[in-house]
């Protein structure tokens, strides 16, 4: 299990604000202290909307890519996506965005505490990915990184604003479950990370 600094505690935490200038931003603030993001902060927490991108941007964080290579993918693959003009499409494209982006990565290759968030459709609550069993709200021994559930797949459901895109179903801890934009309950990622903080 990774150890979790004592103090203090930073963490990323990403949401639609400027995100047309934000991979720019970590990339200077990456360059600044001359090593990957993620070693830099506790935790990325990552919410988003209409296919705001930030699931993706955080999950790379995560996974040790430097931010240089993330804008470059940002570029190549989201405009692949938002170009399209009907939710299957898109949907197919980012099902292939997150394939070649992630492969069959699951959270044990995450290097850092992050919370990709995503909405539970019918009970309209949020469902938050996680890596770490220290992120676990008093639920450890239980506690299954990501619910099981691929790191990419996860991405895609958080990123799945319907109807722009078709909601993403998972069978999770044994029940079908229907996931989409984690924006539609939860759009302040910075909460999410003090309560982690706080309380886990």
């Amino acid at each position: 299990m990774r150890t979790r600094p004592k103090s203090p505690l930073r963490s990323d935490a990403l949401d639609e604000m400027h995100r047309n200038t934000t991979p720019s931003l970590i990339e200077d603030i990456e360059a600044g202290q001359k090593a990957p993001r993620h070693r830099d902060v506790a935790g990325i927490r990552c919410v988003l909307t209409t296919f705001r991108e930030w699931s993706i941007i955080g999950a790379m964080l995560a996974t040790d890519k430097p931010v240089a290579e993330i804008h470059k993918l940002y570029k190549e693959h989201v405009p692949n996506v938002m170009r399209l003009t009907t939710k299957t499409a898109r949907s197919a494209q980012l099902a292939k965005l997150a394939a070649d982006i992630f492969k069959d990565d699951g959270f044990d290759k995450v290097k850092t505490g992050i919370g990709i968030v995503a909405t539970r459709w019918l009970q309209e609550t949020p469902i938050i990915f996680k890596a770490d069993a220290g992120q676990a709200h008093g639920r450890i021994a239980s506690f299954v990184p990501g619910f099981g559930v691929k790191l990419g797949d996860a991405v895609q459901a958080s990123c799945s604003a319907y109807p722009f895109f078709w909601k993403k179903t998972f069978t999770i801890q044994g029940t079908e479950t229907v996931l989409l934009d984690g924006r539609l309950c939860a759009n302040n990622p910075t909460l999410y990370a003090i309560a982690d903080a706080e309380l886990a």
